[in-house]
């Protein structure tokens, strides 16, 4: 099922590992149970401070897995090991303390933490308690829309998939004309590109979208969605919007000062798609900038 190892109790962390559910147990509710209890006995009964999670990079199963019961992703460790004769990168996840937020269980009882006092709205480690250990005091925030493993569905976006008509124009645009690099590339069929650690541009030849998910909607017009690139400089959306005219890009709009605070033009790729390229100076914008 899975047990805790690799303990360090004088900086109060330790590690998930040894994970092994059958087929008819995986993403059921009843697996997901047994993590939540797991993670509340290594935080409230045994009170560690930090749980991780670490994986093969090439496990996309247990990196979906780890975002989705809450873990966040804190970078890759590449060369970690030598696997099967092949090089191992290893990705690295944890929660903390601080993650480990209260959720109101109907299925478990007891499912607040019975280690933590309420104080302020907030909740706190007993001073003894800490000293016992001889760790600080820690106060611990709740997190407003933080995963909670209680189920339901987190805030998480995974694949952003384009119907194509024409795959291997597609294919020229972004792996040949922009350069990224494709992780499945099969011709006819399919292009997954990673755009972030637990994100795929799936580039979809359009007679199999159709086959799976219904027809595509005829007619003149934009498709009603954009994809966006946020970038941290302003003066990088013109350079990459020239990128994307020498890639081949379609149709390119020229940047403009938008209302809404920021500076951002649009470039059409070859399937018809506008992707955004924009700084956006606010608080959301600069979140997701690079």
């Amino acid at each position: 099922m899975g047990q805790p190892q690799r303990a360090d109790p004088a900086a109060g962390s330790v590690e998930v590992g040894s994970i092994l559910y059958s087929t008819a147990l995986q993403r059921t509710t009843a697996a997901t149970e047994a993590m939540a209890l797991l993670a509340r006995h290594v935080f409230d009964d045994l009170g560690y401070r930090r749980y991780e999670w670490k994986c093969d990079a090439l496990n996309e199963a247990s990196r979906r897995a780890a975002a989705r019961l809450g873990f966040s992703y804190e970078g890759r460790f590449r060369h970690a090991l030598v696997y099967k004769g092949r090089n191992r990168d290893t990705d690295w996840f944890a929660m903390t303390e601080a993650d480990w937020r209260p959720c109101d269980r109907r299925t478990t009882p007891g499912w607040r933490r019975p280690t933590l006092t309420a104080l302020g709205g907030r909740a706190t480690r007993s001073p003894t308690w800490c000293a016992r250990r001889g760790w600080p005091p820690r106060r611990v925030r709740p997190l407003v829309g933080a995963p909670c493993l209680a189920g339901g569905m987190d805030p998480r976006l995974s694949f952003v998939t384009l119907a194509v008509p024409d795959l291997p124009a597609a294919r020229a645009f972004y792996v040949d004309g922009l350069g990224w690099q494709p992780e499945l590339d099969v011709p006819a069929e399919v292009v997954m590109i990673r755009l972030a650690p637990g994100l795929i541009l799936s580039l979809w030849a359009e007679a199999a979208f159709v086959a799976e998910v219904g027809p595509v909607r005829e007619g003149a017009g934009a498709p009603p969605l954009t994809l966006a690139h946020n970038l941290a400089d302003r003066g990088q959306v013109d350079d990459t919007l020239e990128a994307a005219r020498a890639a081949g890009a379609v149709e390119v709009r020229r940047a403009q000062d938008r209302d809404w605070g920021g500076y951002s033009g649009y470039f059409r790729d070859p399937a018809g798609f506008w992707w955004e390229v924009a700084w956006n100076p606010g608080p959301v914008g600069e979140s997701v900038s690079s």
